[in-house]
């Protein structure tokens, strides 16, 4: 790098910054910063310049400010990070925020609307594809969420047609973290399969398409809510399976859910709400359409207050009573008339909104000591509102008292009652709260099912395209248990996305016939081992999960002995650490691929047992002769909770179908359910990212899109590339750009013209290494170390 040349330079804050060389001598220099358009700022700086013939150290790296934009990261010609952000940048503040980095689609939120959904411009993709299917080559469009969608429906097609099915299944996988577009990706995603999967059968099949389309509103009500990050953010992960026959038609789906964020009901933090649905009732009390809608749905007897978000325990805590994103009134209408839609009866639609009113009323129902001869328990502070909650809920309001206020204890064949005091009555409050939440989402995921499962009873199922919508990394100032959950699932998927990226790198040598080595790819199989154990590597006590279920079954098993026994059997592992102020407090630390996370231990034996008191459960099931709609809930929830322990008892041999079933264990079941289906499947990945983090457009902090790039693997994906031939150029692109390197000015020589032009330039310098150089059948590859030595010659 001599002077005047054009560098980016790691900066603390902004991630990178464009600067030009003022000064060098020897590897000493004086560097000045400019702006995007390389006018001078003044701010000069001291950096270190790579020595001899380097090009590059990890602090400065070569710029190129006339490089062209891009439409897939790959073309460019120096493949790293200031680069790769350089090059998002200019597209997104030209509106463009789809980029491919070869088969991966980048997608960086706009956080406005933009005008890319048009039907005319689904129509563009849609013709595209068919028309290329059909062997009539097209001219490429930019690339867009509806090339993933296009390409995963084309693949599927042309396996129906050519294996009859066999092969044929696709997944799309969406990934990032909260904020970054996971739900509004996937939601267009379905929409275009929709579309392109309307078949021949007329109205019949486009019923069966609204059905599936209006899935979303409902899961949304009640599975999502806002964060300190996201207004939308999903709290729980899904997997939509959409089904398509012979034709490619399609004909049906399937919805399976993982994790739903229960402990979100009775506790929210500051800046965040409680899941949505509850802010659309508070948003009926305001008249309106809404308001009607309610009286519809049988809002008149959920003598809700005047305004629930700003008054309610369970509403108010994060104080957030409205959205500027959202219209809560506008999608509580969607939503009711989304379960119409679905099939489910008037009855039910009934039931179920009632039953989250009750729940409103419920987190109010407040508690005050109350004195007597056993030393005190507890007492409603008002019953009316007890009352009120029970008779929504379709419970007895005696019994509901009883099991918020007492807890009978068995001993040796006796039994006896134990008074609860206010902080253990509230407690039992929120778990009956948690539980009747839990059965309703587990209720209304199998009516979702069961409405858009109907095209499947007279059609035979050739393929499918399942959607991955699943939570994104997560690392908060407080970590718990869900989190540890989510970021097994990230583990998990950042494998399979590794091992992928490394497929399609050696299928690339391959079509081209180039010679290539084994190129080495980030594994964390360490990390996945301490986790969920299983393996011969992970010691007796098992990983993380398993060592938290021995504690569950432990008659006084606790948080602290567990994060000890953590710490002495598995202190050694690399991915494990803990200061000593850690271990006092109870809190270990997992070196995830993204980076460290600590969690706190506090909390997590409850939340993996999650268990509901046997005076809970009696209540329920007491309730289901004078109340249907508990018992169907309840019987929704048992039916998910025995296909788990069917699941686990499948993937274990220690498992048994009768055992009690963790939240852990169902969910590394269900995990593995997942990755066995997604196997089967060709995949094709979306990574979204969250341009920053006041959820404003126009705005692209780059330090914190490569910290996403980096943990989403992009980055990792580059480096795969990079180690192996990381520049490729089309031959005639080669010779255009390097002829002035020959002894002749030839551009249309080919295959033949690009290996005269290597081994004239390799014979001139002895130190060049010719096999740096590939020459494959469409396209040149150069290993950085040719690149550079070209570029510099």
């Amino acid at each position: 790098m001599d002077e005047s040349s054009p560098v980016w330079l790691r900066d603390d804050e902004a991630g990178w910054l464009p600067a030009v060389v003022n000064s060098r001598d020897e590897d000493a220099a004086r560097v000045e910063v400019v702006d995007d358009a390389g006018r001078a700022t003044g701010d000069v700086r001291e950096a270190t310049l790579p020595a001899g013939d380097a090009q590059e150290t990890d602090d400065v790296k070569r710029r190129d400010p006339d490089a062209p934009r891009v439409d897939d990261l790959i073309s460019l010609a120096v493949l790293h990070e200031p680069a790769i952000l350089h090059a998002l940048r200019g597209r997104y503040d030209a509106g463009a925020i789809y980029t491919f980095n070869g088969a991966i689609l980048i997608a960086v939120n706009p956080f406005q609307r933009l005008p890319l959904y048009t039907e005319d411009i689904l129509s563009q993709y849609y013709n595209r594809g068919l028309l290329q299917s059909q062997g009539l080559q097209q001219a490429p469009l930019p690339p867009h969420v509806y090339t993933v969608a296009d390409a995963a429906y084309r693949s599927m097609a042309a396996a129906i047609t050519s294996k009859g099915g066999a092969g044929g299944s696709q997944s799309v996988l969406i990934s990032g973290e909260s904020g970054a577009g996971k739900t509004e990706t996937t939601k267009i995603v379905m929409r275009y399969l929709t579309v392109v999967g309307k078949g021949d059968a007329g109205d019949a099949n486009a019923a069966v398409m609204d059905r599936v389309l209006q899935s979303n509103p409902i899961l949304e009500a009640f599975g999502n809510a806002r964060t300190v990050r996201n207004d939308n953010s999903s709290r729980f992960g899904k997997f939509i399976e959409l089904k398509f026959d012979d034709r490619g038609a399609m004909r049906g789906a399937a919805v399976d859910t993982y994790l739903l964020e229960k402990i979100r009901l009775p506790t929210h933090a500051e800046g965040e709400r409680n899941f949505h649905v509850f802010y659309q009732l508070h948003a009926t009390t305001s008249g309106g359409a809404a308001g009607a809608k309610a009286k519809d749905v049988g809002g008149d007897a959920w003598k809700l207050p005047a305004s629930p978000a700003t008054t309610c325990s369970y509403l108010k805590q994060g104080g957030v009573p409205s959205l500027t994103t959202m219209d809560d009134g506008e999608e509580f209408c969607r939503a009711a008339d989304a379960l119409t839609t679905l099939g489910v009866e008037a009855p039910d639609v009934t039931a179920a909104f009632r039953l989250v009113a009750a729940l409103v009323h419920l987190g109010d129902v407040a508690f005050e000591f109350d004195t007597g001869d056993d030393g005190g328990g507890s007492r409603v502070d008002d019953s009316s509102t007890l009352d009120l909650a029970a008779g929504l809920a379709g419970l007895d309001a005696a019994a509901l008292l009883a099991t918020l206020t007492t807890r009978t204890v068995e001993t040796r064949g006796e039994s006896y009652v134990v008074r609860l005091v206010p902080a253990d009555a509230a407690r039992a409050r929120d778990a009956v709260a948690k539980a009747l939440y839990g059965r309703l989402f587990e209720w209304l995921v199998a009516k979702i099912n069961a409405g858009v499962a109907a095209g499947e009873k007279v059609h035979a199922i050739a393929a499918s395209i399942g959607v991955l919508d699943i939570f994104g990394f997560e690392c908060f100032a407080t970590n718990s248990f869900e989190q540890l959950c989510i970021n097994y699932t990230n583990e998990t998927l950042q494998q399979q996305f590794n091992r992928y990226v490394f497929k399609l790198e050696q299928e690339e040598y391959a079509r081209e016939e180039i010679k290539w080595s084994f190129v080495e790819f980030p594994d964390n199989q360490d990390c996945l081992d301490l986790i969920e154990g299983g393996r011969k590597e992970t010691p007796p006590d098992g990983g993380l999960l398993a060592m938290l279920d021995d504690e569950c079954r432990l008659p006084r098993g606790s948080d602290a002995n567990y994060a000890a026994r953590i710490l002495k059997s598995l202190g050694s592992r690399p991915r494990l650490a803990a200061s000593k102020k850690q271990v006092v407090d109870g809190i270990f630390e997992v070196r995830h691929y993204a980076g460290p996370v600590p969690y706190v231990a506090n909390g997590f034996l409850e939340k993996n047992k999650d268990e509901l008191p046997k005076a809970a459960s009696d209540l329920f099931a007491a309730a289901r002769s004078g109340a249907p709609f508990i018992g169907a809930i309840c019987d929704a929830f048992d039916h998910a909770a025995e296909a788990a322990a069917a699941a686990l008892a499948s993937s274990t041999k220690k498992a048994s179908a009768k055992k009690k079933v963790t939240v852990g264990s169902q969910f590394k079941a269900q995990l593995r359910r997942l990755m066995t289906t997604v196997s089967t499947t060709t995949p094709h990945y979306v990574r979204c990212l969250k341009p920053n983090d006041e959820n404003v457009p126009s705005k692209f902090d780059r330090k914190r899109v490569a910290e996403q790039l980096r943990y989403g693997g992009v980055l990792e994906a580059v480096r795969v590339a990079r180690s192996g031939f990381p520049v490729r150029m089309p031959h005639a692109e080669f010779l255009a750009h390097y002829a002035a390197l020959g002894a002749w000015a030839d551009r249309t020589a080919g295959l033949k013209g690009c290996a005269r032009l290597v081994e004239t330039f390799a014979s001139a310098r002895p130190t060049f290494d010719a096999a740096s150089a590939q020459l494959g059948k469409t396209k040149v590859f150069l290993r950085k170390g040719a690149h550079d030595a070209l570029e510099t010659a």
